[in-house]
Parts: structure tokens; C-alpha cells; sequence
């Protein structure tokens, strides 16, 4: 990234995320131990701490950082729907994933590996189709417009947070359409979040 601005924005974006992984692994550590009894509203915590990470994730370029954090939220969303039982091999899969966030982003105690058999794992486990081969299928798999998709969505109030005015302030900095279409977007869903 150039400049003190972006190091800024990226630096409140590791803080947030940090916090996020911190509630993640609280929730996934429940499901662990409470199996099929973990309340909806752990699960809705859970799954929302994956969102927000992908969502954000996608607008910095961390494709892998995405990638798995979309499988996990594709999990998390079968377990919601009932379409997956929360097995102690489930929240295994999870806690892995988690494991493999914490490293992306620096939290965790090793190097983070390539997340493509992960990734694949985790798509199986929600029932969906796993991408056709290597790494670059699994970065394939979240396509930029996904991202900047899940990152809208994901902004719904954000420019109420440290992270949300300093992305604002990282989407003034750059030059192009393509950050002022994505300031507009933030606006507009602040304007109806008011």
C-alpha cells in the first residue's frame, strides 16, 4: 500500500478483524463443546465475524484471507439452515479455518499455509460444488465483483466505525471510478440505514 493513509486504514482493518477472530473462535469453540445445543444467536455471531472479515478482506486484495473465510461462511450458513448438523468433524473444519485466518492476518502461531485443501474441504461440508483444480481455482472461486458485493453489504453501517471512516478516507485518497463508485455505495447504504 502507498502512503500513511492506506497503512492507517489497514492497520484499524487488523484491529477490527482481530476482534472479529476473537468472537469467532469464542463461538466456534462453543459449538465444539455444545454440539447440536449452541444457541442461534452464537451461530449468528459466528457467521456474521466470517462475513464482515470476507467483506473487508475483498476490499484490501486478500484473496486467500476471502476465499476462506467465504468457505466458512458457507458452512456457517448450512449449519443456520439445517442442512448441516454441528458434528464435533464440523466445528473441527471451522476451527481450522479460524486457525487459518488468525495466520493470514497475523494472529496465529505459524506461517499461513495454502488454504486450497481447506477451502475445498470446508465448500464439501456446505454442499457446494468444489472448484476444479489448485490454488488459482480456490482464489477464482470469490470473483472481485463477490467481494466488492460482500463488502457493500458488509458496509451497512460501517461508516459509523474507526474501520468505515477510515475506508472512506482511503476511497477519497484513490483516483478512478472504481473508488468513487464504491464511496457512493457506502453512502447510499448509509443514507438508507438513516
Amino acid at each position: 500500500m502507498a502512503g500513511s493513509a492506506d497503512a492507517e486504514v489497514y492497520a484499524v482493518f487488523l484491529e477490527e478483524a482481530r476482534e472479529h477472530l476473537g468472537r469467532m473462535e469464542q463461538g466456534l469453540l462453543a459449538m465444539e463443546s455444545q454440539g447440536e445445543s449452541l444457541e442461534p444467536e452464537t451461530l449468528h455471531r459466528v457467521f456474521r465475524a466470517a462475513h464482515t472479515i470476507k467483506g473487508t478482506a475483498g476490499f484490501f486484495g486478500l484473496v486467500d484471507v476471502t476465499a476462506v473465510a467465504h468457505a466458512m461462511e458457507g458452512v456457517l450458513g448450512a449449519l443456520r439452515e439445517r442442512r448441516l448438523r454441528a458434528t464435533s468433524g464440523v466445528a473441527g473444519a471451522l476451527l481450522e479455518g479460524f486457525d487459518a485466518l488468525a495466520a493470514m492476518l497475523g494472529e496465529g502461531s505459524g506461517a499461513a499455509a495454502d488454504p486450497s485443501p481447506l477451502v475445498e474441504t470446508l465448500r464439501g461440508l456446505a454442499g457446494e460444488a468444489p472448484p476444479s483444480a489448485g490454488p488459482s481455482a480456490v482464489r477464482a472461486s470469490v470473483a472481485p465483483d463477490e467481494a466488492a458485493q460482500a463488502f457493500a453489504k458488509t458496509a451497512q453501517g460501517i461508516q459509523r466505525t474507526p474501520l468505515g471512516r477510515g475506508i472512506q478516507t482511503f476511497v477519497r485518497s484513490q483516483a478512478g471510478s472504481q473508488a468513487h463508485r464504491l464511496l457512493h455505495r457506502i453512502q447510499r447504504i448509509d443514507l438508507i440505514i438513516d
